[in-house]
């Protein structure tokens, strides 16, 4: 993957016990640029630049080893798989900030690898995910969908999400 190669390893996974696997993904130094309009201002739900296959936030090799690392984890009865992530994953984006969508979230500009992560990890019924995560200025938990927009997408059984920002950040009171 020429996106690593030569590059230090910032990712990890480390067992916490019996039943529990912290993962530290990279999602910063592999990724393909952000996408933007012309101003550079967020993008539109529906932009079908965030939907290209090719595109990647966490690069092959990292993307292939946390497959690998969830599937070792489920087949020795590891029971919580926290995934630590930069940006969040969920379909929410930005939601304080308008109807767009963020250029750096999961779903703003790499719906296609998110959509295959968490399709993946339902299609090998890999329970008890949670993804820890930051990068919005608000606090939310809640269950993860995936497949195509909002009123398309399939929820991921077993999996959810915490997203916390700064201390005094929005509450859920902003949250759309």
């Amino acid at each position: 993957d020429p996106r690593s190669h030569g590059t230090a390893r910032n990712y990890f996974a480390q067992r916490w016990g019996k039943h529990a696997l912290y993962v530290q993904l990279d999602d910063r130094s592999y990724r393909d640029a952000r996408l933007g309009g012309a101003a550079g201002d967020e993008l539109p739900v529906a932009d079908p630049r965030g939907d290209n296959p090719n595109r990647t936030m966490l690069g092959m090799t990292q993307f292939t080893w946390l497959k690998q690392t969830l599937l070792n984890a489920n087949a020795i009865g590891v029971t919580w798989k926290f995934v630590v992530i930069s940006s969040p994953i969920d379909m929410v984006g930005r939601a304080t900030r308008g109807p767009g969508q963020d250029q750096k979230s999961w779903y703003g500009g790499y719906r296609a690898e998110r959509n295959e992560l968490l399709e993946f990890i339902a299609d090998h019924t890999i329970d008890h995910v949670v993804f820890l995560t930051t990068d919005d200025h608000m606090t939310r938990i809640g269950r993860l969908r995936y497949g195509s927009g909002p009123g398309e997408a399939r929820p991921l059984p077993g999996a959810f999400q915490i997203v916390t920002g700064p201390t005094g950040a929005g509450g859920p009171d902003q949250a759309t």
